[in-house]
């Protein structure tokens, strides 16, 4: 496959730099292939069933790059079945971002359940972690049918404990962060000012008290020995080659030469966090991005001198992941890749995910009734008879799939909506096998 040449090229132009991704290979596959057999022989009576895999925080709180390397071997392990669909990691963190929670077991049932029907999903694999010593660590998983609430399946492992709690820090939430940049004092502003050489590095004088706000290049060059507080030289390649000084947590502003506004972004521990922009001499944004611990992580987007957007590129923990995208000067979209991990890849399927409908079932002398409902609001209601045609259909059902479910959590029945229209119902037996199917043909 192709290296991302579109998300260098976009990092060259911001003058940011992406940083390498950790090579991980786990000790612990044959016990956590384990676990993953068993979990999935637990919900043999669900066929087809869609499932999220959320993070597996200590029980404790403690952070560790143990929780993510848990999902991301189960989520793997997952997806290997041919009878299993798993939800795409970025899908689950948007969601659970737009829910405000982190995306872990150590969220609620209600919470779990939410999640959950937002993302189209049947069923929620979660979990816990448990040092028991230095070396092992304790696995407790369960997988949590959505529509009942039921544990379909629930296992604990131990596992060799493989990785290092501080030796990749997690990077915080979004919320995390903006928490952390809440907490500086207003007043630590700074400035620096950069400095291209023709060998392709770039060396930024960093100062304090915001000496060099407003003011011309001669004055900021006279004030450089003086108030200094930090040089960096950094490489071609975007490594750090050398820095003196140390650089304090606070906000950082570059200018250009009339003392115009250049550059801001923030520092804490001397890695950026949150936004970073820059802007044009006029002042029109230029460049927009954002990161975490000294890393891209989230949308770049470059802007011309008019103000409109003409490239975008989604990145992940320094690492281009998502659509590059080329903008025309209509503002439509010119031409995009998607990018996994770094490197050209298939775009995913896209497709709207259903809407998880509640159905309430009551029988009749002449046949059944079928009542709708979303978060248990009523939607419809069908009729049918013992033939299954529909004798009564009253409300409006939005396009999607709902499933009726037993009391032992068995899948008996699939209604499918299409334009607020019922138009097939699908029956099953104790297996999970379609007996009957049928569809119906609108008037």
């Amino acid at each position: 496959m192709l290296k991302a040449i579109h998300a260098a090229a976009i990092v060259k132009k911001l003058g940011l730099f992406i940083g390498f991704l950790f090579i991980y290979a786990p000790a612990f596959s044959e016990p956590l292939v384990k676990l993953a057999l068993r979990l999935q022989q637990g919900i043999e009576d669900y066929p087809n069933i869609k499932i999220a895999v959320l993070e597996f925080p200590y029980i404790n709180g403690r952070q560790s790059d143990g929780s993510a390397v848990v999902q991301e071997r189960l989520t793997t392990l997952f997806a290997k079945n041919k009878k299993i669909t798993v939800i795409e990691r970025n899908l689950l963190q948007k969601v659970a971002g737009e829910l405000k929670l982190q995306a872990s077991g150590a969220m609620d049932e209600t919470s779990t359940q939410k999640m959950g029907k937002l993302l189209g999903a049947e069923a929620v694999l979660t979990g816990t972690l448990n040092d028991l010593n230095d070396k092992e660590v304790e696995i407790n998983a369960r997988v949590l049918i959505i529509q009942t609430g039921k544990i379909a399946a629930a296992e604990k492992i131990t596992v060799k404990k493989t990785w290092k709690d501080a030796a990749v820090p997690r990077g915080p939430a979004v919320n995390d962060i903006a928490a952390m940049i809440a907490r500086l004092n207003e007043n630590e502003k700074y400035t620096f000012k950069t400095v291209n050489f023709k060998s392709g590095k770039i060396q930024r004088t960093y100062f304090k008290d915001d000496v060099c706000a407003g003011a011309v290049s001669k004055v900021c060059d006279r004030q450089t020995a003086k108030n200094a507080v930090a040089v960096e030289l950094i490489g071609k390649s975007g490594r750090l080659l050398k820095r003196t000084g140390k650089l304090p947590d606070g906000f950082y502003s570059e200018y250009y030469d009339d003392g115009a506004l250049k550059t801001v972004k923030t520092l804490i521990k001397s890695k950026e966090y949150g936004p970073l922009k820059t802007y044009f001499p006029g002042g029109i944004l230029q460049n927009e991005a954002y990161y975490v611990a000294g890393k891209l992580d989230g949308p770049v987007k470059i802007y011309g001198e008019t103000g409109k957007l003409q490239f975008e590129q989604d990145f992940k923990n320094g690492v281009s992941n998502g659509y590059f995208r080329e903008y025309g000067a209509d503002g439509k979209v010119k031409a995009e890749t998607f990018y996994k991990d770094g490197y050209i890849a298939s775009p995913p399927d896209e497709r709207p995910a259903v809407k998880i409908i509640t159905v309430n079932s009551k029988k009749l002398a002449r046949g059944s009734e079928f009542d709708f409902y979303e978060e248990k609001k009523y939607l419809c209601k069908i009729i049918l008879d013992s033939g299954l045609n529909i004798l009564s259909e009253q409300g409006q059902c939005p396009s999607g799939v709902a499933k009726l479910y037993s009391t032992e959590g068995k899948l008996e029945k699939e209604f499918v909506f299409e334009g607020n229209k019922f138009s097939a119902l699908k029956i099953f037996n104790d297996e999970g096998n379609v007996t009957t199917e049928k569809n119906y043909v609108s008037d």
